[in-house]
Parts: C-alpha cells; structure tokens; sequence
C-alpha cells in the first residue's frame, strides 16, 4: 500500500507540475504555440490585380505570405510608410534593418517601451536578405487580432510594385465557436466508459484506444502551420505525452494485470492534464491550430478530458487498503 501512496503522490505532483507549465503556453500568442482563437484573418483584395502578387494570411493571423512574380520588384512599406522588405525582381527577399517595423514584428504583441532610436522611418534602408527566392512571410500586426479591439474591422498593408502603389488588403472577423452540445456528449460517454474500468484488459483496451486518438491529434497539430513540423513544439510535446502516459499504462496493465489500478491512476492522468486540459481553450474557440475538423478536435479534447478523469477515479477507487482477515480463534 505504501509503494501506491508514492505512485498517486508522484502522480499528483506530476500533474501539478503540467498545469503549471501549461499555463504560459496556452496564453501566449506564438513562442508557446498558436493558441485558439475567436479571430479570423483573411486577404480579401489585392493591388495592382494583374497576378503579380499573391497574398494570404497563415497562422490564425500571425504570419502574412507574400509571393511575387519574377522580374517584379516588391517594396512592403511599415508602419510609418518606410521601406520594409523588398522582393528583388531576380529573386530574394531583403529587410530594412532601420525600419522599425523590423523591430516592433519581432514579437506578437507590441512592446511596452518605446522603440530604439536605431530605428529610424526617415534613414537610409539597410537591406539585410532574409530569404532567396519570391515567397516570404512575415508577422504584421496590422493583420491580426491585437488586445484590446473590441471588433472586425479593415486592414491595410501598403506596397510599391515597380514603383506604383499598391495595397495588401484584408480583415479581421470574429467567429463564435459553436455550441459545445457535441463535446459535452463526448465527455460525458467517455467518462461513463472510463468508470467501468475494474480489471486488466479494460484498462489495456481504454487506453489502447486513447492511444490511437491522441496520434491523430499529434498529426493534426505538426501538419498545421508554414513554420515546419515544430511550429508548436508545446502542442506536439503535450501530444506525445498523451502518448505515451496512455501506451505506457495500455502495456503495465497487460504485463502485470494484478496492478492495473496505478495503471488507469498515471495513465489517467497523463490523458486529463497532456491531453484535456492542455487544450480544453479549443472546446469554447472557432479557429485552431490544427489541420483536423474543428468538431472531432473539440471531440477528441473532449474524449481525454472525461476519460482521462474517469480513468483517474477508477484507478484511486482501487487503491484502497485491503484488511486482512482476522486469524482463526485456536
């Protein structure tokens, strides 16, 4: 009984642990990973219209792609209507490293003190290239939710092709995520499935299955994005958690049946914390970070969260001491 005190004190640790370092990422805008959002924004006008550019917004509004056609030269302007970057006619994208806007797009959010002098709208452009080719995208906060905006509106990126101007035109839109009747259903029969785990083989079978689904999110969440695999790294990590906490417990229930109870109990937990709880914001958000239907991701967060704590109640429902019984009078 001792060695299932530590197990469920560890556990509990464990997942204080998790909580705690879950919190920053979820609320951060880009370093911890895209979180959900009730914003979208989308280009919606192009200028000049004659197939030199072509422009979206990617990353649940984070990143503006820009690509131009060969033998164009494409000045961005910033924020004060200074040279930003410039896509040569030959190929390459360079950086006005005395453009402000190169400092103030280094984060998603604008920075609290005031920009270094060493950025100066009126110097002479110092171009640093930043990419080869004809395709570059960039943070712009003009083409994203910014705290504070109490609704949609218009947005406007100015630039010069060959000299005349020109706009990257969009808007922001708010997008009610839907009503959360079929997550809730989800939950709901997961948890009353997790409460009836009371041997081995149901704890193998359950969390074979959680297995399986917490693989689709992991591959929902690296094909999501244009910054590579490990865009979110805090949303892959947490989805190999969910991974492994469930094929860990799938495989010490079915090797040691007679201790399936930690089992559930740690596996349980892994589920609830890495893979509910983590992303429990996409429950109540429209847009998120992943290429799955917005219903089965809300499902499947939905699905960890009542099994991951069914499974967790189960297994404590067991580790309750067992009184030996008493010695026959002689």
């Amino acid at each position: 009984m001792a060695r299932h005190a530590v197990i469920l004190a560890g556990g509990l640790v464990a997942a204080v642990a998790a909580l705690a370092t879950t919190a920053t990422p979820a609320s951060a805008h880009a370093t911890g990973g895209l979180p959900a959002t009730n914003w979208r924004s989308a280009v919606t006008a192009v200028r000049p219209d004659n197939g030199v550019l072509q422009a979206r917004v990617t990353d649940l509004g984070n990143h503006i792609e820009l690509r131009a056609a060969p033998g164009h030269e494409v000045i961005i302007e910033g924020y004060a209507g200074e040279p930003y970057l410039r896509f040569d006619a030959t190929g390459g994208v360079d950086e006005n490293t005395r453009s402000p806007a190169t400092y103030l797009n280094r984060t998603s959010t604008l920075p609290g003190t005031p920009t270094p002098k060493s950025y100066d709208p009126n110097a002479a452009p110092q171009w640093t290239r930043v990419a080869s080719g004809h395709l570059w995208r960039w943070h712009d906060h003009r083409a994203h939710h910014m705290a504070g905006d109490t609704g949609g509106h218009e947005w406007i990126v100015p630039v010069l092709v060959d000299g005349h101007q020109g706009v990257i035109a969009g808007r922001i839109t708010y997008v009610d995520a839907p009503a959360p009747l079929l997550p809730i259903a989800a939950g709901a029969v997961a948890l009353a499935l997790a409460l009836l785990v009371d041997r081995a083989q149901r704890v193998t079978l359950m969390f074979t299955g959680l297995a399986c689904v917490a693989i689709v999110l992991l591959v929902g969440i690296a094909r999501f994005g244009t910054g590579g695999p490990f865009h979110d790294a805090a949303g892959i990590l947490y989805a190999l958690i969910a991974i492994v906490g469930a094929l860990g417990a799938a495989v010490f229930a079915a090797r040691r049946p007679a201790s399936w109870s930690p089992s559930a109990l740690l596996g349980g937990l892994a589920v609830l914390v890495a893979g509910g709880l983590t992303f429990v914001g996409w429950i109540t958000h429209s847009q998120l970070p992943a290429t799955l239907p917005g219903a089965l991701a809300r499902v499947i967060v939905a699905v960890f969260i009542g099994a991951g704590a069914g499974c967790v109640a189960s297994g404590v429902r067991r580790l309750r001491p067992v009184v030996p019984a008493a010695s026959p009078t002689p």
